[in-house]
């Protein structure tokens, strides 16, 4: 992830102060372009203009592009480049699908699971986070990128590599959507309150699997009828493709 804070909690004191390497500017540079949709949806990209955009030569550039391809943001193209992975109505209710299966088996894995040291980690994401108990926050990316950091803590704390994998192609494609839903929408709220992350950051640290589940279960649902009545009032559905204005 490419926000500071958040990398150095992931990290740990060991890693904090490791530079990174070209591959991975290149992924963190071209992860925020497409995130935040600078990159658009259904763009069609050569890896020799981004290379010269970014700078960088084509070994770091072409691994980025193999990362980004892997957490499904991007679509290889043979003999004709890239593409920015195109939003779509079924392409969200997919990713919903997907998201319900999997997060709150990693919520409950985790409660079993997760280390003194991870807890205090995650407490300090939920403590820094800009929603206040019972608010609402407009879509920012700074949020959006605490509310990862934290998941990104609590899948590592399954202690599962397979459920790890799937988070990571999840997780990016959550926040270009509600980023994405965002710049449509500008009245979409975040279905979630900082009251919401500690009630699960109380679950985990408690060992509560069931409850830890069943919390990330009612998020899930939550969401997915904001951004689903959110999309359904975009005339680009129409055309089936969702891209950035």
């Amino acid at each position: 992830m490419p926000h500071t804070t958040a990398t150095t909690l992931l990290l740990g004191d060991d890693g904090a102060d490791a530079a990174p390497s070209l591959a991975d500017q290149a992924y963190n540079c071209l992860r925020r372009r497409i995130i935040t949709c600078e990159l658009r949806p259904g763009t069609t990209v050569a890896a020799r203009t981004l290379q010269q955009d970014l700078g960088l030569g084509a070994s770091p550039v072409r691994d980025a592009l193999v990362r980004l391809t892997a957490e499904g943001l991007v679509i290889t193209l043979p003999r004709s480049g890239y593409r920015i992975m195109p939003v779509t109505l079924a392409s969200m209710e997919e990713l919903f699908d997907a998201w319900r299966l999997i997060e709150p088996m990693i919520a409950r894995r985790a409660a079993e699971r997760i280390s003194p040291g991870e807890l205090q980690r995650l407490r300090v994401l939920v403590e820094s986070s800009a929603v206040e108990d019972g608010g609402a926050a407009d879509i920012a990316l700074a949020g959006l990128e605490n509310a990862q950091a934290q998941w990104e803590i609590i899948s590592r704390a399954a202690r599962n590599e397979h459920l790890w994998h799937m988070y990571c192609r999840l997780g990016a494609q959550q926040v270009r959507l509600w980023y994405l839903m965002g710049m449509h929408e500008k009245s979409l709220r975040l279905p979630i309150a900082r009251g919401d992350s500690l009630a699960l950051y109380r679950a985990l640290e408690q060992r509560a699997a069931d409850q830890a589940e069943k919390l990330v279960l009612d998020f899930i649902d939550r969401s997915r009828q904001v951004i689903l009545r959110a999309a359904t009032r975009l005339p680009s559905l129409m055309a089936a493709e969702i891209t950035a204005s």
